[in-house]
């Protein structure tokens, strides 16, 4: 075969392969209309909260009696500072009581009171129909690492004598001391490699290079990017996993000391529902170390998988700050009820079970 029979096949491929590209870019131009680029807004806020002074702050989300706005919506906590309605501090007879404790997502950041995924777990519960009543009793306050979570469990949680305690678990919770931040410069040049063709001509070009990037960065973390960042801090800084571990301790002594089950429940992040999870390793390692120290751990992704197989997962997000929406939230009380539904009968304890002092 001569030097030209051996080059034909190769260069018939190439020619397809341009060919394709040529009509995709086509079919692009002619079909795909991107969608305007708009800076996030808080959504509007209802004329009724208007004149409410605007909550800054963990200190000003966690003050007793506090009513104002924050994230676009009302802010309203009870005599210990939690958000929600008051409580009596004993358990009223025949009410199974659960404590959820965690930060911004477990709040329910720019969702009402009602929507987030606590109170619609007290919801589904009392749809159960087991002559209980339940109370769920929301303490996540935003910008809380796991120590501080913790803490205000110690502090204000178990005032309200929990039959069950459940630690929303969301990935900054590392965040503390040892934490260890990406370097501006790092950072700047993940942008820059996220944004290289957002100015070119081809419409396949800025579709298709972030989908890439974003692609390759789920299967190996770029420099400079948060997934990058937390890998780091989760996997290969001992000092900034150890807070991790410390917290888990405290709530397995606590658990212990007072009798009752501490269940981990994962906020599985929203940005990676329809690709690999950047993030399945970091995830699975605080499953099993809550599983080793004698807490039961479930998490959240299956179900929002499937819930958002057929649409964009930007669906359940808010556009302001991407917390999840209120949709979002009752997805996470359906997957927390389902491993809560896994929980040893004994962490349900019997009727009138009441736990230590």
């Amino acid at each position: 075969m001569g030097l030209r029979g051996k080059l034909g096949a190769p260069i018939l491929a190439l020619g397809g392969v341009v060919f394709a590209l040529l009509v995709l870019e086509l079919a692009l131009r002619v079909f795909w209309h991107e969608p305007e680029r708009t800076s996030p807004q808080l959504d509007p806020i209802a004329s009724s909260l208007r004149g409410l002074p605007a909550l800054k702050g963990v200190l000003a989300l966690a003050r007793p009696h506090a009513r104002g706005i924050f994230a676009g919506v009302l802010h309203r906590t009870n005599r210990d500072g939690v958000r929600g309605p008051e409580y009596s501090h004993e358990p009223p007879p025949g009410t199974f009581r659960i404590v959820v404790i965690g930060d911004s997502v477990t709040m329910g950041q720019g969702v009402e009171e009602d929507e987030a995924y606590p109170a619609v777990l007290e919801s589904f519960l009392g749809d159960r129909g087991d002559g209980r009543r339940y109370e769920v009793i929301n303490l996540g306050i935003s910008g809380l690492t796991i120590r501080h979570i913790v803490a205000r469990l110690e502090k204000v949680g178990l005032r309200y004598r929990p039959h069950l305690v459940v630690y929303g678990f969301t990935l900054n919770d590392i965040e503390g001391e040892h934490y260890e931040p990406a370097d501006p410069e790092t950072v700047a040049r993940a942008q820059a490699r996220m944004n290289r063709f957002e100015d070119s001509r081809s419409q396949l070009l800025r579709l298709a290079w972030p989908r890439a990037v974003r692609l390759v960065s789920s299967l190996h973390p770029l420099p400079g990017t948060y997934e990058a960042v937390l890998e780091q801090n989760y996997l290969h800084s001992p000092a900034a996993w150890r807070q991790i571990g410390d917290g888990l301790d405290r709530l397995s002594q606590i658990g212990a000391r007072r009798w009752i089950c501490v269940h981990l429940f994962v906020h599985s992040e929203l940005s990676w529902l329809r690709s690999f999870d950047p993030h399945a390793r970091i995830n699975r390692r605080v499953l099993e170390a809550a599983r080793e120290r004698g807490l039961t751990a479930s998490e959240s992704r299956s179900l929002l998988r499937r819930r958002a197989a057929s649409r964009d997962p930007a669906t359940l997000r808010i556009p302001a700050d991407g917390h999840p929406n209120a949709e979002a939230h009752r997805i996470y009380a359906e997957a927390l009820m389902a491993g809560l539904q896994d929980l040893p009968r004994s962490c349900w304890g019997p009727p009138g079970f009441q736990p230590r002092g």
